[in-house]
């Protein structure tokens, strides 16, 4: 790795860890709500749109993993 990337590196692999414990509490069934214009949704609405949350939030891990490659780095999961 280039000793210039690690800056970055550093902080996309916090972020990826951060995203991945988020996604798992989400895909888990907590830590989301979902508000419009400050209303609070029911359960059942949330139920409805929490897979494409969590799918949204797999892709976002995805993209940082890719950048972590770019950038030379190499880590275990």
């Amino acid at each position: 790795m280039n000793v210039h990337n690690i800056t970055s590196a550093y902080y996309a692999l916090n972020a990826l860890k951060e995203l991945e414990r988020l996604t798992d509490l989400v895909e888990g069934g907590q830590g989301l709500q979902v508000t419009i214009q400050s209303h609070y949704q029911s359960d059942e609405f949330v139920a409805k749109v929490r897979p494409s949350v969590v799918a949204a939030m797999k892709e976002q891990q995805e993209e940082l993993k890719q950048k972590l490659k770019e950038l030379g780095a190499e880590w275990e999961e």
